[in-house]
């Protein structure tokens, strides 16, 4: 008799499959989009639309027990066949290469004890070493599962507690060390240079995806000993994990500064751990996220496992994988998924550049059974004219059409090209399962639609791809926004959703890439060239303040837009590189005795004010490209205040005024010599606006 999983186990398998490797990257991720204030209220935020998620998917197994196959009977009862399989399809094509990477981050995480020397064994998980170790554990697992899920459920039990002990010893440790006054420094985030709710947008792409496993009972709830512990342990699993995310990133901000926590290497939190208990700190949180990361692994492999069992018993895949073995196990599943994950991996040792596309095309894949969720309790409960199943059922909803929406549409329309092979895996099942019908009329009108969906989805993935577009990208830090030549409507639709993630990609990649930067000549009057090995701002000086570095990242992507002659997203760049000059001005990183004992206090001021002056000198120039007279006085005259303002700092000392007066004497020239150059009038473009005056000669 198959023995059945209790409350306990189904927790563990959920709680597992949430906390996998991010956890113990958190602190720092966090930390570099959004200040205390912002985290407060984005993970507020996040936690009630998850609540809502998971007390919809506890709803359904009280309202609907019969349907015992997860997410994709839900999807299947609520809007049929088709959008059932695509469901399945969807959400097994996703386990797979959450396993992949799961199996490459234990071996990348491994290296920390067997790369010394300058010797490269492991490495990031993609050597020929590291494939081996992958294979060897990805079937060890596979012969895990194979004598029972509630023989691997009991394990991944014991690793669920075992990666809870360094998560709560670190909690304990942080709330010991944690400072009131530390934690509310720039608790609004001025330093950022942008408004809290801003930030809060930005946490949201992080949030979201630290959730992803909170269906887990949900899958193997044909598996439950009792249905109703289904919901249970879902709700008690999501519980658990907002509360460690919560004190992981909060707890964290209370030890080091935020400016601090932001330019920390991963995983942050052993970093922090060191600086709690010493070097044994990083050992300690390597090793828990080897185990975490193994643990959440098993889940997924459970998981995985599990789809095409249960499609294959609803008619959706192939009769082949509705098989079990005598222990109760998924054995012809197993088979299917564990190949798919060792062909990954064989392919990302031979061609890993193009793993982290897919990854992120694939993680998408599991919203549209998220949403679907929600969907089919609106439905149930508008059928029950239920006015509180339709308002849980309207928030679990709302939540799913945001995390599509936060994700990124255009990584949602390169999806169809995944959902489209597995067509041919539905079209094969209806002919194999002889007591259903073949395609009705909808389902031959949605295929259709859904292949000729593949068309602009492999166009876009083409043309992304494509040599001229990789080397707009070299050597940037942000890789250029797709744009097509003669499509305004979709320019604009692109920029503005990638302009809700530029600050994040720009300070991470800024941290950790180096490149040759255009640099802006003194003598004014154009853009300057790219100079090998030259930086406008010492490298010390960007060490000492992750703003310059992400400023200079702006600018150099502004400057090659400009030379492109894509004026739209060189402005928009610059823009951007304007809001993170005026962010260095006002965290006045000069009067930070840290930052001043690495770089000379002066030095900082002049650059600093010196960013402000390139930026507008670019714009300057974009806008007299575009409207000369009309455009250009107004931004001059903003200039000028925004100048004169910084001279007006009580803070400043004798030699910060000088070099201010200087700054702003030098503004003036180049002005006039571009506005002679461009023939325009200089009457009252140049003229001081302030008690500040400077001859020009």
């Amino acid at each position: 008799m198959e023995k059945k999983l209790g409350l306990t186990a189904l927790t563990a398998l959920v709680l597992s499959s949430m906390l996998g490797a991010g956890v113990f990257s958190l602190p720092q991720n966090m930390a570099q989009v959004a200040s205390p204030a912002a985290l407060l209220l984005g993970w507020g935020i996040t936690g009630v639309g998850i609540l809502f998620l998971a007390f919809a998917m506890l709803l359904l197994t009280r309202l609907r027990p019969d349907l015992d196959g997860g997410i994709f009977t839900y999807a299947k009862e609520g809007f049929g066949e088709l959008v059932g399989f695509c469901s399945a399809w969807g959400y097994w094509l996703c386990a797979v290469i959450a396993n992949v990477s799961y199996l490459v981050i234990v071996f990348a995480a491994l290296s920390i004890f067997t790369d010394r020397g300058g010797n490269v064994i492991l490495g990031d998980g993609n050597t020929w070493q590291a494939l081996i170790a992958e294979s060897a554990l990805l079937w060890i697992v596979h012969a895990l599962v194979l004598r029972g899920v509630q023989t691997a459920a009991s394990i991944n039990l014991a690793a669920t507690l075992a990666k809870l002990l360094p998560l709560g010893m670190f909690a304990v440790l942080a709330a010991i060390a944690f400072k009131m006054d530390v934690f509310t420094l720039d608790f609004n985030g001025v330093a950022l240079g942008k408004p809290v709710w801003e930030q809060v947008k930005d946490t949201m792409l992080i949030t979201l995806w630290v959730f992803i496993g909170v269906e887990g009972a949900v899958v193997v709830s044909a598996r439950a000993r009792n249905k109703k512990d289904v919901g249970r342990a879902t709700m008690l699993a999501v519980l658990s994990a907002l509360a460690v995310y919560l004190m992981v990133t909060l707890l964290s901000l209370g030890v080091v500064p935020r400016s601090e926590l932001a330019e920390m290497r991963n995983p942050s939190m052993a970093v922090l751990m060191v600086e709690l208990i010493g070097p044994w700190g990083d050992v300690l949180i390597a090793a828990g996220l080897i185990v975490s990361v193994c643990g959440a692994y098993l889940s997924w492999t459970i998981m995985a496992a599990e789809v095409p069992l249960l499609a294959a018993q609803h008619g959706a895949f192939p009769r082949v994988f509705g098989k079990q073995n005598r222990h109760h196990a998924p054995s012809s599943s197993l088979w299917l998924t564990n190949i798919a994950v060792q062909l990954a991996l064989v392919l990302i040792w031979l061609t890993g550049s193009n793993y982290n596309s897919l990854l992120t095309i694939a993680s998408e894949m599991i919203l549209v059974p998220y949403f679907l969720v929600g969907a089919f309790l609106f439905k149930v409960a508008y059928r029950r004219r239920d006015k509180r199943l339709i308002f849980a059922a309207t928030g679990a909803c709302v939540y799913g059409l945001w995390l599509l929406y936060a994700s990124g549409l255009m990584h949602l329309l390169m999806s169809v090209l995944l959902y489209a092979p597995g067509l041919l895996v539905f079209m094969y099942a209806r002919r194999g399962h002889r007591d259903i019908n073949l395609l009705n009329r909808l389902e031959k009108s949605s295929i259709f639609l859904l292949l000729v969906a593949t068309l602009p989805a492999g166009w876009f993935y083409v043309a992304l791809k494509s040599p001229s577009h990789a080397a707009a990208r070299q050597p940037h830090f942000v890789s250029s926004p797709f744009l097509l030549p003669r499509s305004p409507l979709l320019i604009r639709q692109w920029l503005r959703l990638r302009f809700q993630m530029q600050l994040i990609i720009i300070i991470i990649q800024a941290l950790t890439v180096r490149h040759e930067c255009p640099r802006r000549e003194a003598s004014g009057g154009g853009f300057g060239q790219a100079e090998n090995g030259r930086h406008f701002m010492a490298e010390k000086l960007l060490h000492a303040l992750p703003l310059f570095a992400a400023w200079e990242a702006l600018i150099a992507k502004g400057n090659t837009a400009f030379n492109q002659r894509r004026d739209r997203l060189a402005m928009m760049h610059y823009q951007q590189a304007l809001g993170v000059a005026q962010a260095i001005i006002a965290e006045k990183p000069w009067l930070n005795v840290e930052y001043a004992a690495r770089v000379n206090a002066l030095n900082i001021f002049e650059s600093a004010l010196a960013a402000l002056i390139v930026t507008f000198n670019n714009i300057t120039h974009l806008r007299l490209r575009q409207t000369p007279l009309r455009g250009v006085e107004p931004h001059v005259h903003q200039a000028r205040l925004a100048i004169e303002q910084v001279m007006d700092d009580t803070s400043l000392c004798e030699q910060m005024q000088q070099a201010a007066e200087r700054h702003l004497l030098r503004f003036r020239i180049e002005t006039l010599q571009v506005l002679r150059e461009h023939r325009l009038p200089e009457t009252g473009i140049c003229a001081p606006a302030g008690n500040h005056s400077a001859t020009v000669h």
